[in-house]
């Protein structure tokens, strides 16, 4: 099942936490990535725009605010990714988890 219900108490706990472990890292001179990991074009279809649109303003505000953070989206890429690779619409199976693996491997070999 698709989460497509809002829900801004959560949202607001998990941004603030999330922008306290960043502010951490940053005082630790700590590199971090944050993945979004590929979904299947199914799923892609049915999230909710309004979410995204949260998400994404999140994730614009932190690649302004923090120079230690790089962001490795593979949420849409639905080229690499295919039917194949996928458990469900939105966890991998071994194989994709292990493709998702190395391409990780490479961006953070590139970026730091």
């Amino acid at each position: 099942e698709i989460n497509t219900r809002p829900n801004e108490v959560l949202f607001k706990y998990n941004t603030n936490f999330l922008f306290e472990m960043l502010a951490y890292s940053a005082s630790e001179n700590l590199n971090v990535v944050l993945c979004t990991v590929p979904l299947y074009k199914t799923y892609l279809e049915k999230r909710n725009p309004q979410m995204l649109r949260r998400r994404d303003s999140v994730l614009n505000v932190i690649s302004l605010r923090y120079p230690n953070v790089r962001i490795f989206n593979k949420e849409a890429d639905t080229i690499k990714f295919k039917i194949s690779d996928f458990n469900n619409h939105n966890h991998l199976n071994p194989r994709g988890a292990e493709k998702f693996t190395k391409a990780l491997s490479t961006f953070i070999n590139t970026q730091f």
